[in-house]
């Protein structure tokens, strides 16, 4: 497409919006007015709350690091370069957020939020990183109901999809996405990274955040275009295990739902007390990292 057709294209549509507008009563038009600039406000909020990495957690390595929101404010692009290249796995979206969040909701209404509140605990007011994010706001909405203080989304193929779900789409998110009687949480700072897990974990100082992978599977993890060797995919879900057990606040856990992480028996992780508190509810587990003597 021309930028000729995109500006003709973009005229069609103000024209088309301007005659929906004009054929409202007196009344409508001024609930539309209301309406729009409330939707303003709220876009300006979420840009407002984009942020790098590096503002979320302090002493992250930034060499190199693509910042989303930089391109976002200056130049909207597709074109992010290498920050794309050896994407680890498939481009396959999951729904296992809403898993998780109907599990919390759950427990919330029938158990007084006994199982939530004790997940709450270990993640609330520290920085959170979600494994594979998908193209969708379900990792953020989590993170808000465990009122982390920062929330970074790693995703090497949905990144594109994912800022625009967190800043224009799904515009009733909050009220499909908590249940009734449940209070929405406040908003948070977030960013986007377009890298794959090892590499951004990499990039974490030593004991800074909470982490969880949801829908991280087998399926996604059988390889881009089924040609990655089972041993290299062993071998990078072991690397990625060893960097998130130096990367885990020790007050800290990591939350894991249908994913390939955690679930090496012997490795570097291991089934927090609050894991056997909850009994895996749901199939959500909570991992810490074992500590050096625990090996011995």
């Amino acid at each position: 497409m021309s930028f000729e057709d995109i500006i003709n294209r973009d005229k069609k549509n103000a024209e088309f919006i301007q005659q929906e507008f004009d054929n409202l009563s007196e009344s409508e038009k001024a609930q539309k007015i209301v309406s729009d600039q409330e939707g303003a406000l709220k876009m300006k909020d979420k840009v407002k709350r984009y942020v790098s990495p590096e503002d979320i957690v302090p002493g992250l390595n930034i060499d190199d690091l693509v910042k989303m929101n930089d391109i976002f404010r200056n130049k909207p692009t597709k074109n992010i370069g290498k920050a794309i290249e050896g994407k680890v796995g498939k481009d396959f979206e999951t729904s296992f957020t809403g898993a998780v969040q109907r599990a919390l909701n759950i427990d919330l209404r029938k158990n007084h939020g006994q199982k939530f509140n004790q997940i709450r605990n270990l993640f609330k007011d520290k920085p959170i990183i979600d494994l594979g994010a998908g193209g969708n706001i379900g990792g953020k909405k989590i993170a808000q109901m465990l009122e982390v203080s920062g929330y970074i989304a790693v995703e090497p193929h949905n990144h594109e999809g994912l800022e625009y779900a967190m800043i224009e789409g799904y515009g009733e998110e909050d009220k499909m996405f908590f249940r009734k009687g449940f209070k929405i949480p406040k908003e948070i700072p977030y960013a986007i990274v377009p890298e794959d897990a090892l590499t951004f974990l990499r990039r974490l100082p030593d004991h800074s955040v909470g982490v969880m992978s949801i829908g991280t599977d087998g399926y996604v993890f059988s390889g881009k275009n089924e040609r990655q060797k089972n041993e290299e995919i062993e071998k990078y879900i072991e690397d990625c295990e060893k960097e998130i057990a130096r990367v885990l606040d020790p007050e800290s856990g990591f939350l894991v739902r249908s994913s390939m992480f955690g679930g090496n028996e012997g490795g570097f992780l291991r089934l927090s007390e609050e894991e056997s508190m909850m009994d895996m509810f749901d199939r959500v587990h909570i991992y810490k990292a074992i500590e050096k003597d625990e090996n011995i």
